[in-house]
């Protein structure tokens, strides 16, 4: 409960506390001060004065009076003990009388132990009702100025994290006798600021504004009415405490929490947003590193085992002359270069069902009909690529050497691979078999802005796609084949393609 409630409840609802004390300040769960025990003593003292509660010190008189019959009774006691130490059973009593003893013993010291921790509440209290107290063995009602003195004792013990008269070093009953017994000629003790305060409300390690000190020892005045009113008190602490009227230090961090609270959703909204994007990036970048189809699976934890496609075909490209360029310009003029050159080829093979395998160096590695088989398209898809390529590269110019002529070697077979998934840290997607090396052959005894051909992908085009070019070369010493036919692709007849188109669009 903050100041503002505090004043609440003495203005508008019960006037006055009665037993304003450190020890009826508790804390909930929510961080929030709760006042308790609201003007009880009213009802305590009828009940002390009709005997039906025992005041503490009374309660430790008649205890002195039970020790001293206790006394006697051990005298007694012992002297059977030495008629009848023989006896077994004598023992079995003695030993029991005296576990009771102890007991006695014991309940006597957690007694005095838990009367000294009420007693330090009453210092609390303003100097006119510890006299009563003491005169008359019981709590008088409290008023307005009591709970100001009361007031001002909390929050000397909030600010300075230190108990009241800690450093007098006398007992709470001294302490009570102290302060109530003092007048004009005696020194009136006070609690005692320290000079240097570290706390969570202090946290610039300075002592506190000289205006908030003297309001508390406005508390602390002898004569009650001299005392400051609630409504003062608390716009000295919120004035000098920085507070905005909105509660205690512990009020602003509860509504810093709301806030963030609230503010949330909106947190968690944007981070998943960026998650997401970041998400999507990675799955990009996978996706252009494997097939889609092999990326969702090894996403979703599934195996991808090697597997045999009897019908595809394997393009390899091949920069001419990109060794002599590359002497002569520098690492970053190489890299722009081949990262425009392969940008376009990238964009070409979007618009076909083909998959960019990998690229070594200049060489540009594609395949068709795997991992997704397309019947006999794949050719198709890999001949329509292989045009455009050669296209795009007539057109293409350096950025740092625009004089320079690009010319490519292109070259493609069809036939069976096999195809899997190699590596757990950085995974690729491989293809083997002896297609992809003849494939590699056709490309590197292939001619400049050519596109050479094997058989087999020759008799494809022939027999299922009759729109492409293709003129025989003749025999071609291939490494490990020997003499082979092979064929350039020189491009597409358009009024074959445009009935084909119309053949197709019938069906």
């Amino acid at each position: 409960m903050s100041l503002k409630d505090f004043s609440f409840y003495i203005i508008l609802f019960l006037r006055m506390h009665g037993s304003l004390c450190l020890q009826n300040c508790l804390v909930d769960s929510n961080w929030n001060v709760k006042l308790t025990n609201f003007v009880t003593d009213e009802l305590c003292g009828d009940k002390l004065r009709h005997n039906e509660l025992k005041y503490m010190m009374d309660s430790e008189i008649e205890r002195e009076k039970q020790k001293k019959r206790r006394e006697k009774e051990e005298k007694k006691r012992e002297k059977q003990k030495e008629r009848e130490r023989e006896g077994k059973e004598r023992r079995d009593v003695s030993s029991s009388e005296s576990l009771e003893d102890q007991k006695l013993e014991e309940a006597i010291v957690n007694d005095k132990v838990r009367d000294q921790a009420n007693m330090k509440k009453y210092v609390q209290y303003a100097p006119e009702i510890i006299r009563e107290f003491l005169s008359a063995k019981h709590l008088p009602i409290g008023t307005q100025a009591s709970d100001i003195y009361s007031c001002g004792m909390v929050l000397y013990q909030i600010l300075f994290k230190l108990e009241p008269f800690v450093e007098k070093n006398l007992s709470p009953q001294k302490l009570l006798n102290r302060i109530a017994m003092a007048n004009d000629n005696d020194q009136i003790i006070r609690p005692i600021f320290p000079n240097q305060v570290q706390t969570v409300a202090n946290p610039a390690e300075e002592a506190y504004n000289l205006q908030l000190l003297s309001a508390l020892e406005a508390c602390w005045l002898e004569i009650p009415e001299m005392r400051p009113n609630i409504k003062r008190l608390k716009a000295i602490v919120n004035a000098n405490l920085k507070s905005t009227g909105s509660g205690s230090l512990v009020d602003q961090m509860m509504k810093m929490m709301e806030d963030y609270t609230a503010n949330l959703e909106l947190l968690v909204k944007e981070r998943t947003q960026l998650l997401e994007e970041a998400q999507q990036q990675a799955d990009r970048l996978l996706k252009n590193m494997l097939p889609s189809t092999i990326a969702d699976d090894l996403k979703a934890g599934r195996p991808v085992p090697p597997q045999l496609y009897t019908n595809s075909t394997v393009l390899f490209s091949d920069i001419r002359g990109f060794s002599r360029m590359a002497a002569n310009s520098t690492p970053y003029q190489v890299v722009a270069f081949l990262n425009d050159m392969f940008s376009g080829f990238d964009a070409i093979i979007a618009k076909h069902d083909a998959f960019k395998v990998e690229t070594i160096g200049h060489t540009y590695m594609v395949v068709s009909g795997v991992p997704r088989e397309n019947g006999n398209l794949h050719v198709q898809h890999i001949a329509d690529i292989a045009l455009k390529m050669r296209t795009f590269v007539s057109n293409f110019k350096v950025g740092h050497r625009p004089e320079e002529i690009i010319m490519v070697r292109i070259g493609f077979h069809s036939g069976s691979v096999a195809a899997g998934v190699v590596g757990l840290a950085a995974p690729r997607y491989c293809l083997f078999g002896d297609t992809v090396n003849m494939a590699s052959r056709m490309e590197s005894t292939g001619l400049a802005n050519k596109i050479q051909i094997s058989e087999s992908s020759f008799n494809l085009l022939k027999c299922f796609f009759q729109q492409f070019i293709a003129v025989e070369r003749g025999k071609v010493e291939i490494k490990g084949k020997g003499e082979c036919t092979t064929y350039f692709l020189d491009g597409k007849d358009q009024y074959t393609t445009q009935t084909n188109i119309m053949q197709q669009r019938k069906k």
